[in-house]
């Protein structure tokens, strides 16, 4: 497979990732402040479940990281282990200023089924932050550069 297709892949994985962080922030903001949000109610399930799977995934990945293991990672591409070598980066760069970092990301799987609007809270933030990795994730892979998370 050529290397501007597996750029073309990442970039729409990337951008389902986005759009699934959007719908479920939404969804959640509606929901917490009231108002019943039931045209998104489907989709907002289908991309809580995207998240899942990606934090299920990138969990994986960044605790071989954290481990120090450097050989390859089975079933993770080269972009996967960027973006979880970024996230470790910006966890451990951050973990004082922002109280998020210290929670697991299965942790953070399991906000996804609380109704605790602490949790909900938390997740909106969390989901933010992820936001901000993966757009500098998408610019790293199409410009080569990467801005500092702040």
């Amino acid at each position: 497979m050529s290397s501007r297709w597996l750029g073309i892949q990442s970039f729409h994985h990337s951008q389902d990732l986005l759009s699934a962080i959007n719908t479920v922030s939404i969804h959640r903001k509606l929901t917490a402040g009231g108002h019943p949000d039931t045209i998104r109610i489907e989709a907002a399930e289908h991309a809580q479940e995207t998240l899942i799977a990606f934090f299920d995934r990138l969990e994986h990945v960044a605790r071989i990281i954290e481990d120090g293991h450097r050989e390859p990672v089975l079933g993770a591409d080269l972009r996967l282990l960027r973006l979880a070598e970024n996230y470790v980066n910006t966890k451990h760069a951050h973990s004082q200023s922002h109280p998020i970092f210290e929670l697991s990301l299965s942790q953070v799987n399991g906000m996804f089924y609380s109704r605790r609007p602490q949790d909900c809270q938390n997740l909106l933030e969390i989901l933010a932050v992820f936001r901000i990795l993966i757009e500098e994730h998408v610019c790293v892979n199409a410009w080569g550069t990467r801005k500092e998370f702040s």
